[in-house]
């Protein structure tokens, strides 16, 4: 069996040409050469090799049964495509309901309700915003909570945004 280092052409299975990385190529990928066939590359990938349309943003609430709204600053422009909830303790005394809004405006099918019948912690629901959900950089994503129910209650939200 021939040394790996000494394999050449349609026998080599090994990424070659890479004598050594040095600092500078700190966060570079091997690819596949685009000029020479057979061989490979160290380089940076560009962004659109890379998917980054996707945003994951997470909110927390200190207590969904105390009145009161929780802000997110967007720095980039998007479309809110799912909100996820989960609670951290049992809600009581009734439904609590969160809106989802973009700049004060409620999102069409943003809402949330937390229902407080067999309520505890880990239980988790969704929103999937079909309108009047995508903001532009510098807009702010903000959840109101009812406060309809008793607590207190910590829940943590999560938005998935695409990138436009």
């Amino acid at each position: 069996m021939a040394d790996h280092n000494t394999l050449t052409g349609t026998n080599l299975h090994e990424p070659r040409n890479i004598d050594s990385a040095g600092t500078s190529d700190a966060g570079k990928v091997l690819t596949p050469s685009a000029s020479t066939a057979g061989e490979g590359e160290l380089r940076n990938l560009v962004e659109t090799e890379v998917n980054t349309k996707t945003a994951y943003i997470t909110a927390r609430f200190a207590d969904i049964a105390s009145a009161g709204d929780i802000y997110i600053p967007m720095t980039f422009a998007g479309t809110v495509t799912e909100v996820r909830s989960v609670i951290a303790g049992a809600l009581g005394g009734t439904d609590t309901v969160l809106t989802c809004k973009i700049n004060g405006t409620s999102m069409t099918n943003g809402a949330i309700t937390i229902a407080f019948s067999g309520s505890a912690a880990g239980d988790m629901d969704l929103a999937n915003p079909t309108a009047l959900n995508v903001f532009a950089a510098g807009q702010y994503l903000q959840v109101t909570t009812d406060a309809a129910g008793t607590g207190p209650v910590v829940t943590v939200l999560m938005f998935t945004v695409t990138r436009t």
